[in-house]
């Protein structure tokens, strides 16, 4: 019988005191920041998942087949890894994935409903004493404000958002934040001076997508767009009207933006497909 005890303690990495967690059995060595793959690297080029498993319970994630379990049991509840937090000082010392900006979390939440989320910013907090620019992606709405003392200079705050209405998001996130909760997180990042993204995706309610740059046009540093995959019910979509509207709407509002390669085949040819600090950086070629 092998029992895990998890304690916390401090470890000084450049002179600053960060909070570390350790596992208490045989150290487990594995890769915290990998290298994503697939559509996961239009993304980030560095990203490191924390925990197995989220509660939120959206209907469309990707994540169960991605790691082998049923959606009934990934959405069961969450853990954090074995040996994660030890494995991530290890790889900011030794530079893992170069200087690229570590992003949290792809196969999980990293601000979950009803649990501990300290480990998330503990890891922040390790970036941060690295000097390593990060960033994060979640559902978790205001559950994230109480690390934003950590992002000065260092971190981008993003969520997951795609509808106005929260009976929408009720239907497909059932146990995320409300649209209101990550609307005002991203508000109140963006009063603090944090870089805040959304990634806008699925789009399941294309004229809800389109409301929400409208309405979020003060707030959002960049949009990230993406379409709907894996669901015949997404063939009903005109996504080359939805694509264009998109660029044109991002356009209007002066937001860097990046359409995901799964909506360019909808786009004109020559049509702006990523948009940064005013300039021009791709368009679709064929």
């Amino acid at each position: 019988m092998v029992v895990t005890m998890i304690f916390r303690c401090s470890h000084v990495v450049e002179s600053h005191a960060v909070p570390t967690y350790h596992v208490c059995k045989e150290e487990i060595h594995m890769d915290a920041i990998y290298e994503p793959r697939g559509a996961a690297l239009e993304y980030c080029e560095a990203a490191c998942n924390l925990y197995r498993g989220c509660v939120h319970g959206c209907r469309y994630c990707y994540a169960p087949s991605a790691v082998r379990r049923t959606r009934e049991d990934f959405h069961s509840g969450r853990q954090l890894r074995d040996g994660i937090l030890d494995a991530l000082r290890r790889d900011l010392f030794a530079g893992a994935c170069g200087d690229s900006r570590v992003l949290f979390c792809f196969t999980s939440d990293p601000y979950q409903v009803g649990c501990d989320n300290s480990a998330t910013r503990a890891a922040l907090e390790m970036c941060s004493a690295a000097s390593r620019p990060f960033a994060v992606l979640t559902k978790g709405g205001m559950r994230a404000a109480d690390d934003f003392d950590i992002y000065e200079g260092n971190g981008w705050f993003g969520t997951t958002l795609a509808f106005t209405d929260d009976r929408s998001r009720q239907a497909w996130e059932p146990c995320a934040a409300s649209v209101e909760s990550r609307i005002e997180a991203i508000r109140t990042a963006h009063s603090l001076g944090i870089r805040t993204w959304v990634s806008m995706e699925p789009v399941i309610e294309p004229a809800q997508a389109l409301d929400l740059v409208i309405e979020l046009r003060h707030d959002v540093d960049e949009w990230r767009v993406g379409r709907w995959n894996h669901d015949a019910r997404a063939n009903s979509i005109d996504w080359t009207e939805f694509t264009s509207r998109a660029i044109r709407t991002c356009l209007d509002t002066g937001a860097d933006f990046m359409l995901k390669e799964a909506l360019h085949r909808y786009a004109c040819p020559g049509a702006i497909t990523r948009y940064v600090d005013g300039q021009v950086v791709a368009r679709r070629t064929a």
